[in-house]
């Protein structure tokens, strides 16, 4: 029986090694102290070899333009200017032999997670039942919820759902917790867009599905990785 030479791909700190062969050893990965460090002894080094016995001047514009460049790429990489970002995340950081499930067909005959779906008023304790299995079931550090209300003044359709981890996850790793966990319907790749939101800085989700009105992912200030949940939905006509 011939050996099977398929490559099992693993997945360390949210990096595949399908993406990164050398995740394990944790070199798809460098801290911004490093970086600072080995960035700026590298200037100092291009500065202290204006020094030596080279006539002309040549050398010293080159050694000159290429500190000036390093130094410029660390400034920005220290201070992080908030700009217009958008990035790309693949699915391909899933378990071997995943298998998505057809969440269009699920959604149209209300089979699958939509066949809990309720249009029913919201003033019963089933948000509550839910809000406790998820803590309890999936570890999460809080969660919480807002409704739109009725005419009538009561609880209605849920307009706002928010999810706190245990501890801030980095931003594809996040992406793939709302996939997983919450069961979204999501291109791939999938696009985010950094946004401002609620005086602090998150990534939102591009094209989210049809029953939702948007995706938010909070991102930590210090760290950047992703501390919140925010999942809007639309107003009931």
């Amino acid at each position: 029986m011939a050996a099977s030479h398929e490559i099992v791909p693993e997945v360390h700190n949210g990096t595949s090694t399908l993406d990164v062969p050398s995740a394990a050893f944790g070199w798809s990965e460098l801290s911004r102290t490093t970086v600072q460090v080995a960035g700026w002894v590298s200037v100092l080094i291009l500065l202290g070899y204006n020094f030596g016995n080279h006539e002309g001047h040549v050398e010293t514009i080159w050694l000159l333009s290429i500190a000036a460049l390093v130094a410029i790429g660390l400034l920005i990489h220290l201070f992080e200017p908030k700009l217009s970002q958008v990035r790309t995340l693949s699915a391909r950081n899933q378990p071997a032999n995943h298998r998505e499930p057809d969440w269009a067909y699920n959604q149209k005959t209300l089979s699958g997670t939509y066949a809990n779906l309720t249009d029913n008023d919201r003033d019963d304790k089933m948000l509550g039942f839910l809000e406790r299995d998820a803590l309890s079931i999936h570890g999460w550090g809080y969660i919480g919820s807002d409704c739109y209300l009725t005419p009538a003044g009561k609880k209605g359709k849920i307009k706002e759902l928010y999810f706190r981890p245990q501890e801030p996850v980095p931003l594809r790793e996040a992406v793939e917790m709302a996939r997983d966990k919450f069961t979204i319907v999501m291109p791939d790749p999938v696009l985010v867009k950094q946004v401002s939101y609620q005086g602090g800085q998150a990534w939102e989700l591009q094209n989210p599905p049809d029953y939702l009105a948007r995706v938010l992912l909070l991102a930590d200030e210090e760290t950047g990785n992703i501390k919140r949940f925010d999942i809007l939905f639309p107003r009931p006509n």
